[in-house]
């Protein structure tokens, strides 16, 4: 049964008092209306940012007040003896977790086992350390429960070679070790393209396929002969579009040679220059009776010994005779020739495996390595469920050591207004003109937050806060007391954090409130005394345009 809730006064306002599980228990039935905060960025509290991830079940980087309920049921559904939570220890003795509830007992035996891999099955207590140091080793295991498989995984060099064989044709994936391995997914596509790819390898391979077969129309020497053709097509294609050019236009002649600039700049005795120079010009000499000839004395000379393959080895195979010249409809036939052979390269299966050596694939296809990662991935998953359990035993040390805490800096400030204690959100105090001021915040949009922050009534500063490698962060900082004194934008001070390091502080922004009631009195009179300042400094500007003299003796 709940104790009856206590409130303790801090400044004007009554927060809720949180000393013990039984009143921290009492924030789930609290109305939010009494919450010092309902929600915050994540990022506003000093705190171990494991914990605030946990926390953050929904991962928007801010706190909210249901997801801060969800984890105190969450404690105190699974501590069996909770006296020593308001303490914030970071350990646990194994008889404080639940043992009548399953979650209580997966996280006993998580927990013992965690203590038996270190070495230690008889203790009774449990640390925040051990977990974590034993979760980091976890991880960087080959199996780490990660449902990925590294290479690493297994002693046998066939699978090892496979697995860097999946890796290196689809990119792999990094496990949490950051080493690449792969997944069931990327087995299966792997292993589904083995056997298509060697099924239509064997179609058009002329030593273990049918010569005879459509796709061969050269038999074995098809697809050297469609290589050769293909090496320069887009040149001979090039050369009959030019001459159907000059065949149409005769003017053009001179032109499909390049221009006559080009090639007065041509140095003759530079070898890169000709060669440059060849490359652009047509594979033979543009004419209208768009006829290519294939001796290698009447072509570019870049091209002069494929046109002589080409001639030997293709022309009379395809065109029943030989001859010297090829015209268009000549070329046709013989592109027409090879289209079985290119309909089935465009028909290759395999995009993965294709680039590996056949007589691997056919040991990949015939032997059972997928079914060996299959059982490495089951291993791994167990490892997952055991890992799982882990970190659940992480979250109960964590929240058993902040949870206390971070309820004291959302739904009480009771530390904000202590002198011996700093609160969570608190990033430090700054020095400046000649005082100090102990409440800064971490703030990560200034010109957001000053939106809200004008109706505050304070005198608020946002200051860049730099240290001393160079990188910077904002804060905010409310003036209390005193007066304005020099403060204002550009004023430069001195940033001591938490832990005492001094940093260089520049005010970027003010938001203009009295810093108090002897400056809110005079609020009036200096409204009044600026709107005379600039009324006399307007008359007199006004006298010194009416009279240059005056200008004159002013200067």
């Amino acid at each position: 049964m709940l104790q009856a809730i206590h409130f303790r006064r801090y400044g004007r306002t009554c927060q809720l008092v949180i000393e013990n599980a039984d009143q921290l228990e009492q924030i789930l039935t609290l109305d939010e209306s009494l919450w010092m905060a309902t929600s915050a960025p994540a990022s506003a509290y000093r705190c171990d940012q494991r914990f605030l991830a946990l926390v953050d079940t929904n991962g928007d980087q801010r706190i909210q007040s249901d997801e801060l309920k969800d984890a105190v049921r969450w404690l105190l559904g699974r501590l069996a003896d909770s006296t020593h939570l308001g303490e914030g220890l970071d350990r646990l003795t194994l008889t404080a977790i639940r043992s009548d509830s399953a979650a209580g007992r997966a996280l006993l035996e998580s927990a013992r086992y965690v203590l038996a891999s270190l070495d230690s099955p008889d203790a009774e207590v449990i640390s925040l350390a051990q977990v974590q140091a034993f979760a980091a080793t976890m991880k960087a295991r080959p199996l780490n429960g990660d449902g990925i498989v590294v290479p690493e995984a297994t002693e046998d060099p066939a699978l090892r070679a496979y697995i860097a064989d999946v890796i290196a044709v689809t990119g792999g994936v990094d496990d949490a070790s950051g080493r690449k391995g792969v997944t069931q997914e990327l087995v299966t596509q792997f292993q589904g393209e083995i056997q298509p790819f060697l099924a239509w390898r064997r179609l058009g391979d002329p030593e273990a396929g049918d010569v005879s077969a459509p796709q061969l129309p050269f038999g074995p020497d098809t697809p050297a002969l469609y290589e050769l053709v293909q090496r320069h097509a887009d040149r001979v294609m090039l050369f009959f579009a030019l001459c159907r050019l000059v065949r149409f236009d005769p003017r053009s002649a001179d032109r499909t040679l390049g221009s006559g600039a080009e090639l007065d700049a041509l140095d003759p005795a530079g070898r890169g220059e000709v060669e440059a120079y060849l490359q652009g010009l047509p594979i033979a000499v543009p004419e209208a009776g768009g006829r290519l000839p294939l001796s290698a004395s009447a072509v570019n000379p870049l091209y002069g010994t494929w046109a002589e393959a080409l001639r030997s080895r293709i022309v009379a195979r395809v065109l029943g005779s030989d001859c010297d010249v090829l015209t268009e409809d000549d070329w046709a036939r013989i592109v027409v020739a090879f289209v079985p052979y290119k309909a089935y390269l465009e028909a290759k299966p395999g995009g993965l495996v294709g680039a590996l050596p056949v007589a691997k694939l056919e040991a990949y296809g015939d032997a059972n390595f997928a079914e060996q990662i299959g059982a490495l991935l089951r291993a791994d998953a167990q490892v997952g469920t055991l890992l799982g359990g882990i970190v659940e035993v992480e979250r109960l040390l964590l929240y058993h050591r902040y949870l206390m805490r971070l309820a004291n800096n959302f739904v009480s400030f009771p530390q904000l207004y202590s002198p011996d204690q700093r609160a969570l959100f608190e990033t430090g105090s700054v020095v400046m003109d000649g005082r100090w001021f102990n409440l800064a915040v971490g703030v990560d949009n200034p010109a957001a937050h000053s939106a809200v922050a004008k109706a505050s009534n304070l005198f608020v500063m946002y200051m860049e806060i730099t240290r001393a490698g160079g990188s910077s962060f904002s804060v905010v900082v409310p003036t209390t007391a005193g007066t304005k004194g020099n403060l204002g934008v550009g004023k430069r001070g001195v940033f001591f954090d938490i832990e005492g390091r001094e940093c260089d502080a520049r005010v970027i922004q003010v938001i203009e409130n009295p810093v108090s009631l002897r400056e809110a009195l005079a609020v009036p009179f200096v409204r009044l005394w600026r709107l005379a300042e600039g009324k006399i400094e307007s008359w007199s500007g006004s006298a010194l345009r009416r009279r240059p003299w005056a200008r004159r003796l002013h200067s």
